[in-house]
């Protein structure tokens, strides 16, 4: 761990207890937000359990977690990914899982922790939000905050944007997503109802709250 000159203290997740923390977090930092969709806690653990995670088998992750005062107020995953580089001829380093208070400096920290790991491997390019891999959420949110989360996507606060930008990164692509509903006049095929329930019998699912 180190000490920036903010008094914002960088603590690598080592500890299952920390692990916890890390994923913990941004329920307290969206507790007042209608719109974030928040994920299954037991699928967020399982995501940095290297013996549930395949990624893990030719690649690396490192988490960090930003302390003011005594509070969690920030946390970032730094995420290897061998096949990728590979893949591009290139030594990319990406970072993820991007969550923090409204302060620069703690979001500042957070990037430069990341990039120091990623100076000891020899990767020269930091690129994100990303997951492990493209099945994973990716991408930050721009526009459209009033909106519900959608699938496979992350949930920002409006902040995010301009504080990436004052660090240095830029837009590469634009993503853009459809809101689809039922019509009000009329319920959910019944085709749809059959198919799902038959699903849920045959793979034992259940609904989590």
């Amino acid at each position: 761990m180190y000490r920036n000159n903010k008094a914002i203290l960088i603590k690598e997740v080592e500890s299952k207890s920390d692990l916890k923390k890390f994923v913990k977090f941004q329920y307290s930092l969206y507790k007042d937000n209608p719109y974030f969709v928040p994920p299954l806690i037991q699928d967020e653990l399982a995501t940095f359990n290297k013996k549930k995670n395949p990624s893990f088998k030719d690649g690396n992750a490192k988490l960090f977690l930003a302390y003011k005062d005594g509070e969690i107020v920030g946390r970032i995953a730094g995420i290897l990914s061998n096949p990728l580089n590979r893949k591009n001829n290139s030594k990319n380093l990406r970072f993820g899982w991007i969550e923090t208070i409204d302060d620069y400096e703690v979001a500042k920290a957070l990037f430069e922790a990341v990039e120091n790991w990623g100076r000891q491997l020899g990767m020269t390019v930091l690129t994100g939000p990303h997951g492990f891999n493209d099945f994973d959420p990716q991408g930050m949110l721009i526009e459209g905050f009033d909106k519900t989360a959608t699938i496979a996507s992350y949930y920002h606060h409006p902040y995010y944007y301009s504080i990436l930008e004052k660090y240095g990164f830029e837009k590469e692509v634009d993503y853009i997503e459809f809101w689809s509903t039922v019509p009000k006049d009329k319920a959910v095929p019944e085709k749809m109802v059959n198919a799902a329930n038959w699903v849920s019998e045959k793979y034992k699912f259940k609904l989590l709250k």
